[in-house]
């Protein structure tokens, strides 16, 4: 059981690894946990809720406990780096396990893409990034293109075909990190963003993201 002295040493901590995110543009959140349901820890090691922080102090304080009662409870360690390793670990868990869940209970996903792009597909008979790579997909659509970019946050770029991809067909999927219009090198390396939030500027954002690449491709999948 951790001591009075740890607890406080992690509270610490945490308060300034909320100020390192916020350096870094990612908005505070309330972090509470979800009710507690018996035999449940093991295949959900993190059951948290997540809100934003909008400018009460009393929020924050809960924030600091909650995150003081993660802590403890998996044995995270206290030195500044490993703690929040840890943390991440676990919260990436959670999220991914959270994205398995809904894509089960999804027939079909979205990517919106310039039309100048299905040649690639077509060629590749898959969807991917740049050499293979991952590259973004989502869980949710609008009854318009752009709305549709606006809930996906995507900056505006001659998008104009919408492609409904069976969940069937995709293939490793992940919760990316924030921030996924920046250079790799350069995007945080803590914490998931599931719901788009990053780019306020191109939309009101709330989609369900994930990064994966297919194992096919047909053009039957065009919808608009």
């Amino acid at each position: 059981m951790l001591g009075a002295d740890v607890g406080e040493g992690i509270a610490q901590g945490i308060q300034g690894s909320a100020k390192y995110l916020r350096d870094l543009g990612v908005p505070d959140w309330k972090i509470t946990p979800r009710p507690f349901e018996y035999g449940t820890l093991n295949v959900n090691p993190l059951p948290l809720s997540f809100g934003r922080v909008r400018g009460n102090s009393s929020l924050v304080n809960s924030e600091v406990s909650a995150l003081q009662r993660v802590a403890a409870n998996n044995r995270v360690d206290t030195g500044s780096a490993a703690r929040m390793m840890r943390i991440d670990e676990l919260t990436t868990a959670n999220y991914n396990r959270i994205l398995s869940s809904d894509l089960a209970n999804s027939d079909y996903v979205y990517r919106l893409v310039k039309s100048s792009d299905l040649k690639y597909y077509e060629a590749a008979n898959a969807i991917s990034g740049r050499g293979g790579s991952p590259t973004y997909f989502s869980l949710d659509t609008a009854s318009s293109i752009g709305k549709h970019i606006f809930g996906a946050q995507m900056k505006p770029g001659g998008y104009d075909t919408l492609l409904r991809i069976p969940t069937t067909e995709i293939v490793s999927p992940l919760v990316p990190r924030a921030f996924g219009y920046a250079n790799p090198g350069s995007r945080p390396t803590f914490g998931r963003e599931y719901f788009t939030n990053s780019y306020p500027e191109y939309g009101y954002g709330g989609f369900r993201q994930f990064e994966a690449t297919t194992r096919s491709y047909s053009s039957n999948w065009i919808v608009r």
